[in-house]
């Protein structure tokens, strides 16, 4: 049992053993909460392909709804959902700079890193660098979906159109600045 004895051995060994159990538990719960989100949206993904109605080819649905909403969903195929009361909010250059949002993100496999981060940050609730890292890489790659479609259709017709879902008119000379 080397120099130290018996005790400090055995107390290593059974803190050795406590940190492998840690981890274990660790790795279980977050390949738990990544698996539930993929699930999740999966289902949430096969849920809009039977209520809405396919407008295009390349998984855009339109779901009935007086809200003005847009948003892409990670499923087998994945899908971008626009609702009624968007389509009625946008012209036509916004609704392809929207579009174009949202493929980046799928483009971009933005759902993997969300789903991972989200579920190192429900493993780990306590850690605030989990919990607002997470929130703070999803608003980096809201920024980064906004660059992709600005690149094709224009800052202001992205920004117009980003306005308009939100409900909000833009005062003349806004869209410049």
């Amino acid at each position: 049992f080397g120099h130290a004895g018996r005790i400090p051995q055995i107390l290593l060994l059974a803190a050795a053993a406590g940190g492998v159990m840690a981890v274990s538990v660790a790795t279980v719960r977050l390949v738990n909460s990544f698996v539930g989100l993929r699930v999740h949206t999966r289902e949430h993904a096969e849920a809009v392909r039977l209520v809405g109605h396919p407008v295009s080819d390349d998984g855009v649905f339109v779901v009935d709804s007086s809200e003005r909403v847009a948003y892409c969903v990670s499923g087998r195929p994945p899908v971008i959902v626009v609702t009624t009361g968007a389509l009625a909010a946008l012209d036509a250059d916004q609704l392809g700079a929207v579009l174009a949002h949202e493929r980046a993100h799928l483009a971009g496999r933005h759902h993997l890193v969300l789903g991972a981060l989200r579920s190192i940050a429900t493993v780990f609730p306590k850690l605030a660098l989990m919990t607002q890292g997470a929130t703070e890489v999803s608003r980096m790659l809201e920024m980064c979906a906004d660059d992709a479609a600005a690149r094709r259709f224009g800052r202001d017709t992205l920004l117009s159109g980003l306005m308009s879902l939100a409900g909000v008119a833009a005062p003349a000379g806004a869209l410049g600045a």
